[in-house]
């Protein structure tokens, strides 16, 4: 039992699983002593219903803890709303999917002007994009503008390399998956016009096959669907590395530092940037700040044990770490081979000592700055605003421009709202203890 909880991702599910074998283990040393000091013994169903009782009350206990703790964390509490779908050895056909693809439309009327947009990506097994598309669209109604997604998404299979492979297209417009691809499949007249003409017989490939799926399930291509309507139409294929989702049940922390030689008005020479986002990439928390750091690469470590463990306070197993600063993840993960400069030694042993535990699947990577653009961005407004860490209620400024990219399908919890940088109202100081207290970013700025 032990072992098996050992391989359980969900932290919620290995908890219930540990209190109830716990309970189990306790009552038998209970009933054990009862027996020997005053000789008598429990029936099965007191066993039993003691049992059950026991691991309610625990588990009970521990949802009150985690709960409190993620009030602790999450300003609103609604708390963060997560979505759970994971495509994983999906065989269709006998055919074991390669590819799946999310298509959208987005109609949105704003004074009287309608503006249409439609997007999508694919992603192959191991979760990576491989290729992404968004623009404007002449379609008349959300309909059409659905269909005029998948189509495009289809047609990029059909004409690139990727044609053989069995391919999962998802759409989360009931009509377009029922009315079009079933008949089309099953060799029936298309009855809505030109646009399935072209891809008639791209559709009818035993190898493609299509599913309908909800919206909450499908938020990255509505993302891409809802680009500004003024660009111009792009597509990419083989993004760079940039474009990785985090692994299944993981956190995936990007961090950033700041440093300059000489000091800012505000007195500051260093500042940190932390973005934490959840498993569908969904930014969950943003941190901005500074330590007062006057060395540059301590500076530099001090980001990844912040951004470290921030994510683990919330109970993650599994923490994948990106920066850009590849001098000071290189002096990190080297530390036990090559040694680290004496003054830098108190930073990177309590990383290691966090590496090392065994209930911690950390993975760090060093990552291009393009990668970690929201990160820098973060770091380089907390050494010019803040005095301390704080946690960022709001998302403002060029945040809503960058925030997608380090991800490829960036996305932000549904309680942030974008404001104008002079806007930003409440926040959250980490003070130097590690708690968390409500004020003002004013009051901050002021201290």
């Amino acid at each position: 039992m032990w072992r098996w909880l050992s391989w359980c991702k969900e932290s919620r599910l290995k908890q219930c699983w540990g209190a109830s074998l716990v309970a189990t283990m306790w009552l038998l040393w209970l009933a054990r002593n009862l027996r020997i000091f005053e000789n008598k013994s429990y029936s099965e169903d007191e066993v039993i219903f003691l049992i059950k009782l026991r691991s309610l009350k625990w588990n009970a206990a521990n949802n009150f803890v985690v709960e409190n703790r993620r009030n602790v964390w999450d300003i609103h509490l609604k708390g963060v709303i997560t979505h759970n779908v994971h495509l994983q050895n999906l065989q269709l056909g006998g055919h074991k999917v390669k590819l799946v693809g999310f298509s959208d439309g987005s109609l949105i009327c704003h004074n009287g002007t309608r503006q249409t947009g439609i997007g999508g990506f694919l992603k192959d097994e191991g979760k990576m994009v491989k290729y992404i598309f968004s623009g404007p669209s002449m379609a008349i109604d959300v309909f059409h503008l659905e269909l005029e997604a998948i189509i495009h998404l289809v047609e990029s299979v059909n004409s690139s390399v990727w044609k053989e492979n069995c391919c999962l297209f998802n759409s989360d417009n009931l009509e377009v998956v029922v009315e079009f691809i079933l008949r089309v499949k099953a060799g029936l007249e298309p009855s809505f016009g030109e646009l399935f003409e072209k891809v008639n017989s791209s559709v009818t490939k035993l190898n493609f096959h299509f599913i309908h799926i909800s919206r909450i399930h499908n938020f990255g291509a509505d993302e891409f669907a809802k680009k500004d309507f003024s660009l111009q139409y792009f597509q990419m294929e083989f993004p760079a590395v940039r474009w990785r989702m985090p692994t299944y049940g993981a956190m995936k922390v990007n961090m950033s530092s700041f440093y300059t030689e000489n000091p800012l008005p505000n007195g500051n020479r260093s500042g940190i940037g932390v973005v934490i986002r959840n498993q569908m990439g969904i930014i969950e928390r943003l941190y901005a700040g500074t330590f007062g750091f006057d060395d540059r690469r301590i500076n530099e470590l001090y980001a990844m044990f912040e951004g470290l463990i921030r994510a683990c306070r919330d109970g993650y197993d599994i923490v994948e770490l990106e920066t850009d600063n590849v001098a000071a993840e290189w002096e990190w993960t080297n530390s036990m081979l090559h040694g680290f400069p004496h003054d830098h030694a108190y930073v990177v042993q309590q990383l290691n000592q966090r590496k090392a535990d065994d209930n911690l699947n950390l993975v760090v990577r060093a990552v291009d700055t393009d990668s970690n653009e929201l990160a820098m961005y973060l770091a380089r407004h907390g050494v010019e605003k803040y005095h301390r860490m704080v946690i960022i209620e709001q998302p403002f400024g060029r945040i809503h421009e960058i925030w997608s990219r380090d991800m490829g399908l960036g996305s932000v919890e549904e309680r942030f709202q974008v404001v104008y940088e002079n806007d930003i109202v409440d926040g959250v100081v980490v003070n130097d203890a590690g708690d968390e207290e409500h004020g003002a970013v004013e009051e901050m700025e002021d201290a």
